[in-house]
């Protein structure tokens, strides 16, 4: 996986020159430092969220993101790709509890040049050329969204890291636990 993701990655970096429009701000919690490149995020590769069943996590964990698996549990707003987001609680929606245990992957993604969407394009089986990556933006940036999406089309533009264990506690004011019967 690391092997694929590292020639995606540089792939990426040869089509765009190094020089993308940044989704983060330089210096956000959210950029994954490059040595490679002076301003730091050149290919928009940045640490982002994937929540997903237990099922899910097997198969992420033995061949890497799928995006064949897109929409099988729920929608796809974006089309047919994998989705990551900037925010926990939007993952958690994601989740599938195991022993009350939830896990969300940390992931490193190569969003490349990024398409800004501000509508549902369900349809959508790769990004619009030139782009390699769709953001779904939030009510708050002029999208229709709560909270941001971000959509790669290639299992290769997202490496895992790191899992996230957790459980909702018995206070949990969380949405999902507001709005929600036992955890």
């Amino acid at each position: 996986q690391t092997l694929q993701y590292r020639q995606q990655l540089s792939a990426l970096s040869r089509c765009v020159g190094w020089g993308c429009t940044p989704v983060f701000p330089h210096g956000s919690r959210h950029n994954v430092p490059n040595p490679e490149c002076p301003s730091g995020g050149c290919v928009n590769e940045v640490f982002l969220l994937h929540g997903t069943t237990v099922e899910g996590l097997a198969g992420i964990l033995q061949s890497g993101f799928d995006n064949t698996r897109s929409g099988q549990r729920n929608g796809r707003f974006f089309g047919s790709g994998i989705y990551f987001a900037d925010e926990a609680c939007k993952c958690d929606s994601y989740t599938q509890a195991e022993s009350g245990q939830r896990t969300i992957v940390l992931a490193r993604v190569c969003l490349g040049e990024a398409w800004f969407a501000l509508s549902p394009k369900p349809d959508m089986k790769n990004p619009p050329d030139g782009f390699c990556a769709v953001v779904g933006e939030s009510k708050d940036n002029g999208g229709v969204l709560d909270f941001r999406e971000y959509v790669v089309y290639e299992g290769t533009q997202a490496l895992p890291m790191y899992l996230i264990h957790y459980k909702h506690g018995i206070r949990c004011s969380c949405t999902r636990c507001k709005f929600s019967s036992p955890r």
